[in-house]
């Protein structure tokens, strides 16, 4: 089947489509929502899906959206149909081809289960539809893998049509594991079979530690489900549907969401072609080692420097130890270990001056990717050792098999002088708290707190108590959002968009300035709000101007000039800045 819809010039490349539904399982005797979304463009016409077997379908109306991710402006264009079952069953919505520009665009087959009440009863079906709008996988990148080996496990909480606060990062059963922290979470929608769901990822490093057959799992994910209330609508604006939903204010029930587990199987590492420098290492590893200075006298420092980094379980690789290590005095090394870089460093003094290398240093590992034992080897690093020179403070006399140190006699007072453990708490004397001047600002800053606690309660309260001081307040910050994202469309030359917003933006500016529904805010409600205050005409004038502009030129084929933007944009902040000033 085929539908040819009327649209504006558009690049096929820019254009898609795609149809979803709000449920996939429903009782016999509700309606879907099918709704078909065409992004790319909005100037496409209204119009009737074609017979469909065993549905009875309604349209019922469009719907316009534009999105801005990193700057970037996409619209698109939404129309949404009521499709009634006539019929219990498995039930399927066909592939629809859409023709725009010559250019045919597809959506995907959509299959629904449509039960009948009377024949499987109400009880177990809530609990049922709500799994398949919510629910938890875990997924691991095989389930054959080696000790030590690195895997990315992901955790999905999936969630279509519900509301959730307050989640919680997955718990699950390690046991043989070592982890390590989960990345920041990612969010992205997708639709699957039809259904729109919105997914949150998360992702972190796991290492098995023993081999056999072990299970990760199952993924707990602690959330709060968010129920609407059906208590009746209060006489509060502030209790309407819109606003509970805005501050938050339905009911929140606790969830456990639990997957599966997953069980893997663990192999051992293969004994053939282990190098005799293995110490553990599996992933993807680079080596590096240097030294400095690379000239010393006798008794003078080294620092050995090590680096092990990349993909891998880096607590569980050694570093090479120092081949003919009596030739030094050894220091104790500092390791260190950095998000996927373990260094270290160690202090080594060559004995004699026949010392005239560091050995070099033999690393390996079991790479994953080829599936074998990749060996380097970094030195040997040469170095020369001078003897050490003589200190003219100290000189060594003596005869057969007796030797003395002359050193120069201590003088007393002016060696070692030595400090009291415990001192005590030092005063100066007079010296008293009030007469300091941080006792004072410290005082001032309490009484400015208590102070700001105070206005900060008394405004909260006044927000949740009266609705058209909550609207009022809120409505000059909406007017500068709105006021910038026009001016964003004006300099993209986007005509249609720039109406539509500055349409919306007025109408929605002066319901919550004057404290009217945004349904019926036309001039001569405006004109009856300000009848008291005075208004300039002008402004009145300006407003209906407005109106009228936008909505001849919203439907409007002609192209029109930047310069006619830019007087409407300017019309309109002056418009709004009056009202600032004379509304409060």
């Amino acid at each position: 089947m085929c539908m040819l819809l009327t649209a504006a010039p558009a690049q096929a490349q820019d254009i898609s489509i795609e149809a979803t539904v709000n449920v996939n399982r429903i009782p016999l005797g509700s309606a879907v929502n099918l709704t078909i979304t065409i992004k790319g463009t909005q100037n496409v016409s209204a119009f009737d899906l074609p017979p469909i077997p065993d549905f009875d379908t309604k349209f019922i109306g469009p719907s316009r959206n534009i999105s801005v991710v990193n700057n970037q402006y996409t619209t698109s264009i939404s129309f949404t149909y009521s499709m009634l079952p006539l019929k219990a069953g498995k039930l399927q919505i066909p592939m629809l081809q859409v023709t725009i520009d010559g250019n045919t665009y597809s959506t995907d087959a959509i299959m629904l289960d449509v039960y009948d009440p009377a024949v499987e009863g109400d009880g177990p079906q809530a609990e049922t539809e709500l799994r398949e709008k919510i629910f938890v996988q875990l997924q691991v990148p095989s389930e054959e893998v080696y000790i030590n080996e690195p895997m990315q496990v992901k955790v999905f909480l999936y969630t279509s049509g519900v509301a959730i606060r307050d989640i919680q990062y997955p718990k699950m059963d390690m046991t043989g594991f070592i982890d390590e922290a989960y990345e920041q979470p990612r969010q992205y929608q997708q639709v699957i079979e039809g259904k729109r769901f919105e997914i949150v990822e998360f992702e972190k490093s796991v290492y098995p530690t023993r081999t056999g057959e072990l299970s990760i799992g199952p993924a707990q994910v602690d959330c709060n489900i968010v129920m609407r209330n059906n208590r009746r609508r209060g006489s509060s604006l502030m209790e309407d549907d819109f606003f509970s939903a805005f501050f938050d204010r339905g009911e929140k029930r606790p969830a456990k969401l639990l997957s599966d587990p997953v069980k893997l199987t663990v192999k051992p590492l293969p004994k053939e072609g282990q190098p005799a420098s293995f110490t553990g290492g599996v992933g993807n590893l680079d080596f590096s080692a240097d030294i400095s200075p690379a000239e010393v006298n006798v008794g003078d420092p080294i620092t050995l420097r090590m680096k092990i980094q990349g993909k891998g379980n880096l607590n569980a690789v050694a570093f090479p130890e120092l081949k003919n290590s009596d030739q030094f005095k050894l220091y104790d090394p500092i390791i260190k270990e950095e998000g996927r870089v373990k260094t270290l460093e160690q202090v080594l003094i060559p004995k004699s001056t026949d010392v005239t290398e560091i050995p070099a240093f033999d690393f390996s590992y079991f790479n994953i990717s080829l599936n074998k034992y990749v060996e380097s080897r970094e030195g040997p690093f040469p170095i020369k050792v001078s003897p050490a020179e003589q200190d003219g403070g100290l000189t060594m006399v003596g005869g057969l098999g007796q030797s003395s140190i002359i050193v120069p006699p201590e003088q007393l007072g002016e060696d070692i002088v030595f400090i009291k453990d415990s001192p005590g708490k030092f005063h100066r004397l007079g010296q008293r708290m009030y007469n300091s001047v941080s006792f004072y600002v410290v005082l001032i800053l309490v009484m400015a707190a208590l102070i700001g606690g105070y206005i900060w309660y008394r405004l909260t309260h006044r927000l949740e108590t009266d609705s058209a001081f909550a609207r009022k307040l809120k409505a000059s910050k909406l007017a500068k959002r709105g006021l910038k994202h026009t001016q964003q469309l004006m300099e993209q030359g986007k005509e249609q968009e720039f109406y539509d917003e500055t349409f919306k933006l007025l109408k929605r500016y002066l319901s919550d300035k004057l404290v009217i529904p945004a349904g019926t805010v036309n001039i001569h409600q405006v004109r009856e709000k300000v009848k008291d205050l005075s208004f300039d005409e002008m402004i009145l004038s300006a407003v209906k101007t407005t109106f009228d502009e936008c909505e001849s030129i919203r439907y409007a084929s002609a192209r029109i000039s930047n310069g006619q933007m830019q007087a409407t944009q300017s019309r309109v902040q002056k418009v709004i800045e009056y009202f600032e000033r004379k509304v409060r």
